[in-house]
């Protein structure tokens, strides 16, 4: 599958000042090249990879300079974002990206401003990505022209698109753990983990996945449910999943408080707090 690298047009993202780079096979310093971190054969389990991850290295570049690409990696496809710009591409043995609810492929709308090196280099790395390996606690995504290689982010971010001067208070682009549902923390042992992307929201629990197509308004999201034709789960949904699934399938859901950091919603079918 080809990647679509459409470019999203944000009231917030500003076009940034893109540093002068060298052409990406040039050396850009004169220091010695970063050594490449050792492959590691563990295996990588199933579901580990779900949730929100950053650009850490990339081939042809001793550093990254401009904005930050800050990456969503769901169980069926990856969702990059570099302020503005979109790159959606799949990891192999990825299934099918589901239509959404009204039956279209999700298709960001365009961004202003060009690709600048780095994104240009990761989009011809990740198209396609023919392998997945581990490196240390970090992974990287092998494809025909080098490798990216991505790391979970150091702290909670607060501006994950890392546009200028940064999102809106009620946007919700990013990786978002459930801390409560109606006032009750979910089990530790299940913990409830959401991708919100650009018409995307979706969760996993376990193996239980949700998946469901989000507009915004201001404070107010319209949610529409979206079948999952893949994986099986040998258990019996939890209250909290049941819960959730409840809270979003009352259609409208409204953000009454929020922080970079945290998220409370609520619907007629009950409440929501969220926290990176």
């Amino acid at each position: 599958m080809r990647i679509l690298a459409a470019f999203l047009l944000l009231s917030a993202c500003a076009p940034a000042a893109v540093e002068d780079d060298a052409a990406p096979s040039a050396p850009v310093s004169g220091e010695a090249p970063r050594q490449a971190e050792p492959a590691n054969d563990a295996p990588i389990r199933s579901g580990e990879l779900f949730g929100q991850w950053q650009l850490a290295s990339l081939s042809g570049f001793e550093r990254l300079p401009g904005p930050q690409i800050s990456i969503l990696i769901g169980h069926n496809n990856v969702q990059a974002q570099s302020q503005c710009i979109v790159f959606l591409f799949r990891l192999p043995g990825q299934p099918e990206e589901p239509p959404t609810a009204a039956g279209a492929p999700v298709i960001p709308p365009p961004c202003a401003r060009p690709l600048s090196p780095v994104e240009a280099r990761f989009s011809a790395v990740v198209n396609p990505v023919r392998r997945v390996e581990r490196r240390g606690e970090r992974i990287a995504l092998i494809g025909d022209e080098g490798e990216a290689v991505i790391e979970r982010p150091q702290s909670a971010p607060t501006n994950p698109q890392a546009n200028v001067p940064g999102p809106g208070a009620w946007l919700m682009w990013g990786e978002w753990r459930v801390a409560s549902i109606d006032g009750r923390a979910p089990s530790a042992a299940h913990p409830i983990q959401l991708l919100f992307r650009t018409v995307r929201i979706e969760a996993q629990s376990g193996c239980v996945p949700m998946l469901w197509d989000f507009t915004q308004d201001q404070d107010t999201l319209t949610v529409i449910h979206v079948p999952v034709r893949h994986g099986v789960c040998e258990r019996m949904s939890l209250p909290e999943e049941e819960a959730l699934q409840r809270i979003f399938g009352a259609g409208t859901v409204r953000i009454t408080h929020s922080t970079p950091t945290e998220r409370h919603l609520a619907s007629r079918a009950g409440t929501l707090v969220l926290r990176r």
